[in-house]
């Protein structure tokens, strides 16, 4: 999928390292290195213009940082099971002046923010949710999606093998979990189920990692 100039990995990591410059050391090396590994470039490009977002297991909040920084959205709410993790997105949020961001400290097993979200964000969430559960908070993803809305999900490829594994090291060392594999076939058929539509699916190779994608909207 072709994107705009100003979503290139580069240029996410350029504004990760203006909009990441307090807190931990590892916390904003991890920041500004990140477009390079996840995809960012292709999820901003997928978050319709103007939306009011939801991001889930937002970490620090730098898929909303980067995007509010490039006036894609009108603002958003972001979520995250660890604590500092949303100590360091409160921090970038205020140095953006506020930018309309909101951070939570939430697991995605807890009530959700509830607003008139056009887009919701799922970026490499699921793996890190219990394999028993996992069904469960993408059911409560699709109830969040309003009709019309759309939902750019994001996570780690099972396919193939040896870049699973990459993926797989790469959260034992970075989060220190295990990483719970869901095929994205799954997704798509929980997606279904949920009264959503696949508008595309596609896989994405950065470096040795493996991304699988999936675009959904809720008919109006």
């Amino acid at each position: 999928m072709a994107t705009d100039a100003q979503f290139t990995p580069a240029a996410l990591a350029s504004i990760a390292r203006e909009i990441y410059t307090g807190g931990p050391f590892l916390t904003r090396l991890l920041q500004h290195w990140r477009p390079y590994i996840c995809p960012f470039d292709l999820v901003v490009a997928e978050v319709p213009p103007g939306s009011y977002v939801l991001d889930i297991g937002c970490g620090g909040g730098l898929l909303l940082g980067v995007m509010a920084r490039l006036r894609r959205i009108s603002g958003g709410v972001g979520f995250d099971f660890s604590a500092d993790a949303i100590r360091v997105a409160l921090a970038m949020a205020e140095k953006l002046g506020g930018a309309g961001l909101q951070f939570l400290h939430l697991s995605a097993l807890d009530e959700w923010p509830q607003a008139d979200f056009a887009a919701i964000t799922m970026i490499d969430v699921l793996h890190h949710v219990p394999v028993g559960a996992q069904r469960d908070v993408f059911r409560r993803v699709a109830a969040t999606l309003r009709p019309g809305a759309r939902l750019v999900y994001k996570d780690i490829a099972t396919r193939p093998l040896w870049r699973a594994w990459a993926n797989t090291i790469h959260d034992l060392v970075i989060a220190r979990q295990w990483a719970h594999y869901i095929p994205i076939t799954d997704v798509i058929e929980w997606a279904g189920s949920d009264g959503l539509i696949l508008d595309r699916a596609y896989q994405v190779n950065r470096l040795w990692y493996g991304h699988q994608f999936a675009v959904f909207t809720r008919p109006t």
